[in-house]
């Protein structure tokens, strides 16, 4: 346990110090206060520390030998987000706060109140996974809080929801298979590669040839590129594979039965792709490509059981696409 407590500070400590430098460097002033790194800091114990298994096994612990103990620490998710918009000059009122307390409390207390234990889902799960994506996929807090253009607290609302969602169904659920877990194994790497290629094949062609991106590579430096890739594997990347692989196609194998995984992969991946229809430019070429996306990134979670190999799939796609592919979106 020691020992993974420092690594956990680690992780903390690096990914922190990177951000602020990123946000002195390039924001300044509100948006590198020592409140914004705080804040981030405190978001990132949480992020790194569900992806130890002897951390989630202690809270795990805690909530079957004092149940209120464990819905305060999932309460405490709730400072990170008021700090960040205290400190960033977004707009705050008794009705945003509310709203931030609702969304942390309402799935916590629906899946330790009513939420079954054991691997067959039920309504309840797919009510806590809506409680929880919907809001962010709307991109509600954005609009509720009214966060200045350029703010970097735009993370926020999709890292908070996946650190609640790991709260929620890791700790509170005990939902088996979802797979988050920082091991840094070559199998992980060697399926993601093979998912990004199996991706590029199909996927180059099409979005060239329905003119959905042109071909025009562009580099702004070593520095800004891997701030770049940084950025969207930890707060792109990571945290959707969370939602679409980790919880949706999980429940989804768990609840369509006798026919092996492939229904709930194909599912999952159509979910996932028009997920990106309230992204830029937001049509169906969009939709079609993030399905088939969502094809490799599930195949590569269906064979390793971990969140890394279609994280680092995921990534690398995005970083193409942002490099050497853009479209007008982007």
């Amino acid at each position: 346990m020691k020992r993974s407590l420092w690594i956990i500070t680690g992780y903390v400590l690096s990914l922190t110090l990177i951000v602020a430098w990123f946000l002195h460097r390039f924001k300044g002033g509100e948006y590198s206060s020592p409140g914004v790194v705080l804040a981030f800091a405190l978001l990132m114990i949480p992020y790194f520390a569900l992806g130890f298994d002897l951390v989630v096994d202690t809270l795990r612990a805690v909530g079957r030998s004092n149940r209120s103990r464990l819905i305060v620490m999932g309460l405490m998710l709730i400072l990170p987000g008021l700090i960040v918009l205290l400190s960033s000059g977004a707009r705050m009122s008794a009705s945003n706060l509310a709203a931030l307390v609702a969304y942390v409390s309402l799935p916590i207390a629906l899946l330790s109140g009513w939420g079954q234990k054991g691997p067959r889902p039920s309504m309840v799960d797919l009510i806590a996974v809506l409680l929880l994506w919907l809001p962010v996929e709307a991109q509600l807090f954005e609009k509720i809080w009214n966060v200045p253009a350029g703010n970097p607290s735009y993370v926020l609302a999709k890292t908070l929801g996946m650190e609640l969602a790991l709260f929620c169904f890791v700790v509170v659920r005990r939902l088996d298979g979802v797979g988050y877990r920082f091991r840094f194994a070559s199998e992980d790497v060697t399926v993601g590669l093979i998912a990004l290629f199996a991706f590029l094949i199909l996927a180059v062609p099409t979005a060239l040839g329905t003119g959905f991106v042109a071909f025009d590579p562009h580099w702004n430096g070593p520095g800004h590129w891997v701030l770049m890739s940084l950025g969207i594997f930890f707060f792109i990347a990571l945290p959707e594979e969370v939602l679409f692989r980790g919880l949706i196609f999980n429940i989804l194998q768990r609840t369509i039965r006798g026919h092996g995984p492939w229904p709930a992969l194909v599912i999952s991946s159509v979910i996932f792709g028009l997920a990106h229809l309230n992204n830029p430019p937001g049509d169906w070429r969009y939709v079609l490509l993030a399905t088939m996306a969502g094809m490799t990134y599930g195949w590569a979670y269906l064979r390793t059981g971990s969140l890394l190999a279609p994280s680092y799939a995921h990534a690398l796609v995005d970083i193409i696409g942002r490099t050497l592919f853009p479209h007008n979106g982007r």
